[in-house]
């Protein structure tokens, strides 16, 4: 991953209409605005996509706060999305990777100062992250 690129996802929106990013713009305006920091301390690895990841592990309660205030904010506004269980905060370092030893990670405080609505755009050998929006929080 390009380290311009590593981000928490807080929800994966897929494909939705061009006519819905402009209510989804002002959602991340509505969203709480106070800055936290994630103590990132585990290695993982997602078998099915291949992804090698960073994160928590315990979720923060400002940030799963963070997370179920936006889940309720797309419901509200009708935004379809598929959900595959449990939120899970984790930092992609890999795509394509063949697999990962999980050790323990020394603990590295991750500051969250913004949030972002992002389109990603696939091309070949990974995608273009271009913002829609954001937020800068206190």
């Amino acid at each position: 991953m390009n380290p311009d690129h590593l981000h928490l996802t807080l929800a994966f929106l897929g494909t939705q209409a061009k006519a819905l990013i402009p209510a989804l713009a002002k959602l991340v305006d509505r969203l709480p605005g106070q800055s936290f920091t994630v103590g990132i301390d585990r290695y993982g690895y997602f078998s099915k996509p291949r992804v090698a990841w960073v994160g928590p592990s315990e979720t923060p309660a400002p940030l799963l706060a963070l997370q179920q205030t936006l889940m309720q904010e797309l419901n509200d506004a009708q935004v379809s999305l598929k959900l595959e269980g449990k939120f899970k905060p984790h930092v992609t370092l890999a795509r394509d990777a063949q697999s990962l030893d999980e050790s323990f990670a020394p603990m590295i405080p991750w500051r969250v100062g913004k949030l972002m609505l992002v389109q990603s755009i696939p091309v070949r050998g990974g995608a273009v992250y271009s913002p829609i929006a954001e937020k800068a929080l206190a």
